[in-house]
């Protein structure tokens, strides 16, 4: 200990820092009782523990250390001081340091809440900035975005104009080349005429001028003349037998080369069977004629499939399919007895028509509807929105101004539903031809019908006895009523499970029973429910009305308690009626009656045959002497 006091005691005086009271020997003094050590760092100055200065106090008495010891400081400054002086600087030393927390405590809080501030301010800035660039580069994206769109519509909606704008020009030049080509045909057909009358008139002439010069000569020389004549003739005579019978074995051939497609095409049963299974189109190239299929869009989202043989330049000819049949009716018998044949060999363009609902037009190309939806439809729409489509798309392909129409069953019925609710097509058609119209059911003959007609158990249950809102190809009906056209002998026949001729009736003694197989193949197409009540609804009145929805939605629906009527005046067109004594639907009575409402009828004829049936139009093995033959000399008429 008084080693450490000696080493103290050489190193003087030492000074405070940081506001510490500096401690100075006094000479003099006994050596007290505590002994203060304060430690330097470096000469001159005390040491802190943090901030705080440290005080290491020693009872010499006892010479116990109260805080450390002195031997763990080295190199320490020691001052001997009083109790009174020990006292009196811990106190100024604390008051000090006090004074000192105080100021720097406030300081530091001050420093950190700038500091907190400063730093929530920057965060506010950075997230403002952050902000604005996201906004800028949302809208610069946006306006890219916009522009592209614009473009693009812009870009579609310029293609369009230039493409509406084409097809106007090619049809103005169309339309001035086919004027100019039939006003140089007119031209020369004109200037043959003409000279042919010339050549005549001049033949005539000169032949008066040389009968009378050779007159007197003629006189003359007949009597020689007579003399050579009965020379020769024995001669002329084998001479002519010879020609005309190398004429003969000439038109003989030319009659087989003729009749080739006037005849059945089947060889066997398995050709049959072979045929009821091929489509339209499958059935028309293996006879070898062209085949097309083309694509009506409707209004209202039905894709329409439309069988063609083209013959591009010629009239077209529009053929309309009946009650649940489709486009294979006018070729499934082959060229002898298909309409479609004939015609085209007659030189038309022939188009045939698939109603929707049918398999080649099952299609629909907007949002899928319900089953219920699909099959909500009668022959209103198909007249309102098929039969318009089709014509449109026939005009635009062939670019003629008109068309001709022939229509079986409810192909007819459908026409006079276009003319009334779109009569701008009527002045589109030329000419139309009913097969078996089917638009007056007063005086009908179908069992089932009747049976519709009368029936007072609700719409669904009728439905359910069709078998469905799509009409079944079992229903119960069938079964019911199958004895009207099958006697107890012929029940086995497929032909009396197909649910049209049990509608519609049937003749078996015009129709060549071994080609049951291709009826059944190709009939019963789908159809809806709907549009048979529909025809249930006309039957025993004398009216051609709309769908009756009952008294309350008629009203809410067509503002009357029964449904409007169709405007038949509006069927401007050039129309001839075909109809049969054992027709069921289309009653001679209905006929007349039809035929008295039509503006422009040129035709109403009865089918020379007794029992000639409503399938017999297309199916009937004579159809072609008893009908075509006739419908035929018309559409050459009015070419």
């Amino acid at each position: 200990m008084r080693a450490h006091v000696g080493v103290a005691a050489q190193a003087g005086a030492v000074g405070a820092v940081g506001g510490a009271v500096a401690l100075h020997k006094q000479s003099g003094l006994e050596d007290p009782n505590i002994v203060v050590v304060s430690q330097p760092l470096q000469a001159g100055q005390a040491t802190y523990l943090g901030s705080q200065p440290r005080f290491v106090l020693i009872d010499r008495q006892s010479t116990q250390t109260l805080n450390c010891g002195i031997e763990s400081l080295p190199n320490m400054l020691v001052e001997t001081l009083s109790t009174a002086q020990i006292q009196k600087s811990i106190q100024s030393q604390s008051q000090h340091w006090h004074k000192y927390k105080r100021k720097h405590k406030h300081k530091h809080k001050r420093k950190h809440k700038h500091k907190r501030k400063q730093k929530l301010k920057n965060k506010r800035k950075h997230k403002r900035k952050h902000k604005r660039k996201h906004k800028r580069k949302h809208k610069r994206k946006h306006k890219r975005k916009h522009k592209r769109k614009h473009k693009r519509k812009h870009k579609r909606k310029h293609k369009r104009k230039h493409k509406r704008k084409h097809k106007r020009k090619h049809k103005r030049k169309h339309k001035r080349k086919h004027k100019r080509k039939h006003k140089r045909k007119h031209k020369r057909k004109h200037k043959r005429k003409h000279k042919r009358k010339h050549k005549r008139k001049h033949k005539r002439k000169h032949k008066h001028k040389h009968k009378r010069k050779h007159k007197r000569s003629y006189r003359r020389k007949s009597k020689h003349k007579y003399k050579r004549k009965r020379k020769h003739k024995h001669k002329d005579k084998h001479k002519l037998k010879r020609k005309q019978k190398r004429w003969h074995k000439l038109n003989l051939k030319r009659l087989r080369k003729r009749k080739q497609h006037d005849r059945w095409q089947y060889i066997s049963q398995a050709d049959i069977e072979a045929d009821a299974k091929l489509q339209t189109t499958s059935l028309i190239q293996k006879y070898g004629y062209p085949s097309e299929t083309q694509f009506a869009y409707t209004e209202d989202g039905f894709k329409l499939g439309m069988h063609r043989i083209p013959r591009h330049g010629a009239q077209p000819v529009l053929l309309v399919h009946g009650l649940m049949s489709s486009s294979a009716s006018w070729v499934q018998f082959g060229p002898s007895s298909g309409l479609a044949y004939i015609l085209y060999r007659k030189g038309y363009d022939v188009w045939m028509l698939n109603t929707r609902g049918n398999v080649y037009s099952s299609e629909r190309v907007r949002a899928d509807p319900t089953y219920r939806d699909y099959w909500d439809f009668t022959f209103h729409e198909i007249g309102q929105f098929d039969l318009p489509a089709a014509i449109d798309l026939i005009l635009q392909q062939t670019s003629m101004p008109s068309i001709q129409y022939i229509g079986h069953s409810q192909g007819s019925t459908v026409f006079f539903v276009m003319c009334s609710e779109r009569p701008e097509y009527a002045a589109k058609v030329k000419l139309m031809q009913s097969l078996s119209p089917t638009v007056f059911l007063q005086g009908t003959r179908s069992p089932v019908l009747k049976f519709m007609g009368m029936f007072k158990g609700g719409w669904s249950i009728l439905m359910n006895l069709l078998g469905g809102y799509k009409v079944s190809l079992n229903t119960r009906l069938i079964a019911q009523f199958r004895n009207h056209i099958c006697s107890a002998s012929r029940l086995t026949s497929r032909i009396c499970a197909l649910f049209e001729f049990v509608i519609c009736g049937f003749n078996w003694q015009g129709f060549n029973e071994t080609l049951t197989p291709i009826v059944e193949g190709h009939g019963s197409q789908a159809t809806s429910a709907k549009l048979i009540n529909h025809f249930a609804q006309m039957q025993g009145k004398a009216v051609f009305q709309k769908y009756s929805y009952g008294r309350v939605l008629n009203r809410m629906l067509f503002m009357s308690w029964s449904p409007p009527l169709y405007n038949l005046s509006a069927a401007i067109s050039k129309v001839a009626l075909h109809h049969g004594a054992g027709d069921w639907l289309g009653s001679e009575s209905d006929v007349k009656r039809l035929e008295a409402q039509l503006p422009n009828c040129i035709e109403n004829r009865r089918v020379a045959a007794q029992g000639f049936a409503h399938f017999d139009f297309t199916i009937s093995s004579n159809v072609r002497p008893l009908l075509y033959d006739r419908v035929l000399e018309l559409c050459s008429s009015h070419r």
